[in-house]
């Protein structure tokens, strides 16, 4: 599921009006949307909507175990085959709670220091993970906003020259009007210009989304 609609899409700029019918056909603009999102994923280590999953584990000797995203829902968690009953696991950084989202993890009731014993993949948590608000609604407003700027800038046919030269447009830093010339920024680092790169996609309001829903180094990666 992607993180902004075709309607969205549409009421953004991306138009058959403006783009043509093959350009701006629906399942075109649908592919962008969903390679947009897969993006965003990529880049912030984790997901912005609710989604099922079994998330293995190597057990870490620790009380707390970190999750890779925040908990929607939480079915089951096994250790070493052997399922724990929930009303002994404490569940932190849960969508319902309004805790903060960035802290999702889960702690034994009870159990002394080791509570998650060293092991390779002994340790089984199943539920409905994702950054989403307390009322479950997702994505962001920002993470939307994101995909869809992804779109609008990908949209252009490669071999467009005009479309991708315009895109190209944002990396100029010097302009002659009278002279009638242009200098482009370099991508390589310490290149003239080249801080119009900064960034992964040196789109500002791109990259600043991607940059405040990062997720924190301390979250596990199953």
């Amino acid at each position: 599921m992607s993180y902004a609609t075709l309607a969205e899409a549409r009421a953004a700029g991306v138009t058959t009006d403006r783009y043509g019918a093959t350009l701006g056909a629906d399942l075109r603009v649908q592919a962008l949307l969903d390679d947009a999102s897969t993006y965003i994923d990529d880049a912030t280590g984790w997901w912005f909507n609710p989604r099922t999953k079994t998330l293995t584990f190597d057990g870490n000797g620790r009380e707390v175990l970190w999750l890779p995203a925040p908990i929607v829902s939480l079915t089951s968690v096994s250790l070493s085959g052997s399922a724990i009953d929930l009303g002994g696991v404490l569940q932190y950084g849960t969508v319902a709670s309004g805790e903060s989202l960035r802290a999702a993890r889960l702690a034994r009731v009870g159990s002394p220091p080791g509570a998650w014993p060293k092991g390779r993949r002994n340790v089984v948590v199943v539920g409905s993970f994702g950054y989403t608000k307390a009322d479950g609604s997702s994505p962001p407003p920002e993470i939307r906003d994101a995909c869809l700027r992804l779109v609008v800038r990908n949209v252009q046919l490669i071999a467009d020259a005009t479309a991708q030269a315009e895109r190209r447009a944002g990396a100029t830093y010097r302009e002659a009007t009278d002279g009638h010339s242009a200098e482009v920024a370099g991508g390589m680092p310490g290149s003239a210009g080249s801080w119009r790169f900064a960034g992964i996609t040196s789109d500002p309001e791109i990259d600043t989304a991607i940059a405040r829903f990062r997720r924190p180094s301390r979250g596990a990666t199953p």
